[in-house]
């Protein structure tokens, strides 16, 4: 745990940290990670940290958005939206898939298209 959290989260260095070989220190460092003692030490050393920085995500965000008004409002388009980013990492949003829906129209046209070739 010490050496997880000395590595700012990255399980895989703190595994080559703690003496394991850079050949299996991804795989140990993942199933590390899933061991519930583990688990609950590493939460318990962030929640003490929050404590003590009495910083929430709540307050990054805050600040974050003000970033990126003022980005706005001076023309950093690169600042903008280094602040959007920031916030969409902090909720968790650089994480999901996201999903596009197909226009019906192209869709269509696939389907012409599709049907085109398999008719040569």
């Amino acid at each position: 745990m010490q050496h997880y959290c000395v590595n700012g989260g990255n399980a895989t260095q703190a595994a080559i940290s703690a003496g394991y070989s850079t050949k299996t220190a991804r795989e140990i460092g993942s199933q590390n990670l899933t061991k519930v003692d583990i688990k609950k030490e590493i939460d318990k050393f962030k929640e003490k940290r929050q404590e003590k920085a009495q910083l929430t995500v709540d307050d990054l965000i805050v600040e974050l958005e003000e970033a990126r008004v003022l980005a706005a409002e001076i023309g950093q388009p690169s600042s903008l939206i280094a602040a959007s980013m920031g916030k969409a990492k902090l909720l968790g949003l650089d994480q999901l898939v996201l999903v596009h829906k197909v226009d019906d129209s192209i869709a269509e046209r696939l389907a012409r298209g599709r049907s085109r070739a398999s008719d040569k």
